[in-house]
């Protein structure tokens, strides 16, 4: 086969969010016929657009030989592992910005988020399962900020997709929350817990996530002074974009606040959060994240931030997946991050909360006292609690689990 290649220029978002930082995000599923693994591998190779892509200077390089795969090795035990065996084994950009490794078990992969996001995994899942309506346009990925150009140009100057002065913070009881020498800076690490979603009630997840999240982090640090969150959202159905497996990373982060006073119900704080990102949104400031000035990330502690992907919903032969996001904390060093997604089969329903932390600033227990706090929360305080009681409960859970 012959070898060419099609390029471009990186645009100014693409550069200014993602060009030093080497961020990448992981999919992994578990396939029970080993029979069936050449044909997943083909349907994801056919697919799944950064697995062609190349980074050379300024430079978005497609190469339709692609890059070699790998292995992955016979003792990976499950799905997580597998996700960080590739990404530790991940080429360098220049060779290939996604890696596809396989055994006759596991296949993971691991791509830049410069082009990929949590939406274009779950498209994975979709294409292996024919259930895809993504359709293949071009070889390179579609650069978010220069498909939405006159949106981000007419966005205000003024305007930042996300203001940490505005949102919850939580500050480390043990860890020093000043900034340290580069040489010092460790990879992000992550707490993680599970929730059976067949012990909820349907609907309004969302609600108790950013009610858990919040909360959670106002009780450890013993006082409710402000709410807000930085939410990630999904722009694929937010836009009148014809929608392709090029739009390879379309998200915004907004973020959003909401008065309270101790009495408000948890609905009533929920509904005050959806309601000034619903203004935001109406007022097109989505697309302010875009905008290189756009981000403000420094502060004390850790500002909230929260992204649900969704659920992967899986049937045979593959029996589990996992996600996850890997990078230095050097490129996030002020944020508490909650990943959430779902796996779903006939039977499994679980969403997987996913606590991610900057080593420098919180020690691995106080995160997972408080990913457990925001478990206990989505499954013991109805969203009619006022806020007062729900922050003495989780306070009381955290009292008694944080020598645990």
């Amino acid at each position: 086969m012959r070898t060419f290649e099609v390029k471009r220029r990186m645009s100014p978002f693409e550069k200014s969010a993602f060009g030093e930082s080497n961020m990448h995000i992981q999919l992994a599923i578990q396939v029970d016929e080993r029979k069936c693994i050449s044909d997943i591998v083909s349907k994801i190779k056919n697919n799944f657009i950064p697995l062609g892509i190349q980074a050379k200077n300024d430079y978005l390089v497609y190469n339709n030989k692609g890059s070699q795969d790998h292995t992955l090795p016979n003792d990976i035990n499950n799905c997580e592992e597998a996700c960080n065996w590739i990404y530790n084994n991940k080429h360098p950009n220049n060779v290939g910005m996604a890696t596809l490794g396989f055994n006759d078990k596991y296949i993971a992969i691991t791509s830049n988020h410069m082009i990929s996001d949590g939406g274009l995994l779950k498209s994975i899942i979709d294409i292996i399962h024919d259930r895809s309506t993504l359709k293949y346009s071009h070889p390179l990925p579609i650069a978010p900020d220069e498909s939405l150009y006159h949106s981000v140009l007419n966005t205000d100057d003024d305007i930042h997709s996300v203001d940490p002065s505005q949102l919850t913070t939580v500050v480390s009881r043990f860890q020093n929350n000043n900034r340290i020498n580069d040489n010092e800076y460790q990879e992000c690490r992550f707490q993680n817990a599970i929730i059976d979603l067949n012990r909820l009630s349907k609907g309004q997840l969302t609600d108790k996530l950013w009610a858990g999240l919040l909360l959670s982090m106002c009780a450890y640090n013993g006082k409710i002074e402000k709410l807000g969150v930085a939410t990630c959202i999904d722009m694929r159905a937010r836009t009148d974009l014809s929608l392709s497996l090029s739009n390879c990373c379309l998200y915004s982060i907004l973020s959003h606040t909401a008065p309270f006073s101790k009495d408000q119900t948890l609905k009533e704080l929920t509904n005050s959060l959806r309601n000034n990102m619903q203004k935001r949104i109406t007022n097109g400031e989505m697309t302010s994240f875009f905008k290189p000035s756009a981000m403000i990330y420094e502060n004390e502690g850790l500002s909230a931030e929260i992204s649900n992907v969704g659920s992967f919903e899986i049937k045979k032969p593959i029996s589990d997946a996992w996600m996850q996001i890997k990078f230095n904390e050097k490129y996030n060093p002020a944020v508490l991050s909650l990943l959430t997604f779902g796996i779903k089969d006939g039977v499994k329903n679980d969403l997987v909360l996913r606590l991610r932390y900057p080593p420098s600033r919180l020690k691995d227990e106080e995160a997972m006292l408080l990913v457990n706090s925001i478990k206990f929360s989505v499954l013991n305080l109805p969203l009619d609690t006022n806020i007062e009681k729900a922050f003495q409960e989780i306070q009381t859970f955290q009292n008694l689990n944080s020598s645990k």
